[in-house]
């Protein structure tokens, strides 16, 4: 028997194209907090806020309750720079003139669902004289071109040589896939898409601290240029992602600072503990996750190898001489200062 989809696109199950207009300007609207608030008195919301500790659920003003590290803007940066928030238009970030614990209380993290997934924060004291980054689809369309042709020349070695093992076929290509990592990193320079992310996995208890304390060290100009925490945990676990983006991924000693100001305020352990990675957006653009078909490592950082090294190492390898590429043009070597030797 044929099989029928009846809830495909084209069926009517979803009403006709006006009624689907009308239920997506719903969904827009809808305020999600202020929903809960108003129905707080039905026996599932009830349940449903039982099951949430008090513990995390009361955030006092000075934010006591979850222990973080209070931050404030050094007064020579905030007498020279007004504070700008780009996010100010996005009802589930935080706004100028609320206090951490006011945005949390707001925009509770454990209990809020947004339309994209995510709860915002801004560093209102970025630099903004940056352009802001948005996917250039011909640089994104050239890389997988290569990567493309990467995983053609990887299956065409295979098929010549039948009996060669994975692990011999992937050391052949060493040299492309290096060479494959120096465009995308160089392209995404000069396609202004240099953006990357610290990424942190905190429990679902731990979150609402571990949020907090991000949100007053970004709104404090103090950690990175962004951040934001994912309104539900992945199928099957017990995380929630928060992601501190920095300017530039190929900047090492910036990446770094991020990273040391994470280790400050009790994100992240230097030595021990569960480490933490950083990835460039790019990767994720051009769906290059771990286990991925071209042997190429998904993220680019991580703190157990970051404080493995000594900073001036990685100062030193800022400083390395000038390459020239095929069309002249010139970039800096960037040989990792984490690789082992």
């Amino acid at each position: 028997m044929e099989h029928l989809d009846y809830l495909d696109d084209e069926s009517d199950f979803y009403g006709d194209k006006e009624t689907q207009r009308r239920s997506l300007r719903k969904m827009k609207e809808l305020d999600v907090h202020q929903y809960w608030a108003n129905h707080a008195h039905l026996i599932n919301v009830i349940a449903i806020n039982k099951t949430v500790s008090d513990k995390v659920k009361e955030i006092s003003s000075e934010g006591k309750t979850l222990n973080v590290i209070p931050i404030n803007p050094k007064p020579k940066m905030a007498a020279v720079l007004d504070p700008y928030n780009p996010l100010a238009r996005l009802g589930w970030a935080k706004q100028l003139g609320e206090t951490s614990s006011e945005f949390l209380r707001r925009v509770p993290p454990l209990t809020t669902l947004t339309s994209d997934g995510w709860i915002w924060c801004a560093n209102p004291y970025a630099r903004r004289d940056r352009k802001p980054e948005d996917p250039d689809e011909a640089y994104l369309g050239r890389m997988r071109q290569l990567l493309s042709a990467y995983i053609e020349k990887k299956n065409k070695l295979a098929q010549q040589n039948p009996t060669m093992a994975p692990g011999t076929i992937t050391r052949r290509l060493l040299s492309d896939r290096e060479l494959l990592k120096e465009e995308i990193h160089e392209g995404a320079k000069k396609a202004n898409m240099t953006c990357g992310k610290w990424m942190l996995f905190p429990t679902t208890e731990d979150m609402p601290r571990v949020w907090l304390q991000t949100v007053e060290a970004v709104s404090a100009g103090k950690l990175g240029v962004m951040a934001k925490v994912a309104t539900e945990c992945k199928p099957g676990s017990n995380d929630r992602l928060i992601c501190i983006y920095t300017e530039d991924f190929t900047d090492a000693v910036d990446v770094r600072k991020q990273l040391e100001t994470m280790a400050d305020l009790h994100l992240v352990q230097r030595q021990g503990g569960r480490p933490i990675y950083y990835k460039a957006d790019v990767y994720t653009y051009l769906d290059i996750y771990s286990d991925n078909p071209y042997g190429l490592k998904a993220s680019q950082y991580s703190s157990k190898d970051i404080f493995a090294v000594p900073e001036t190492k990685i100062k030193a390898a800022e400083s390395k001489p000038q390459k020239r590429l095929v069309d002249g043009s010139s970039f800096k070597t960037r040989e990792s200062p984490f690789k082992k030797r």
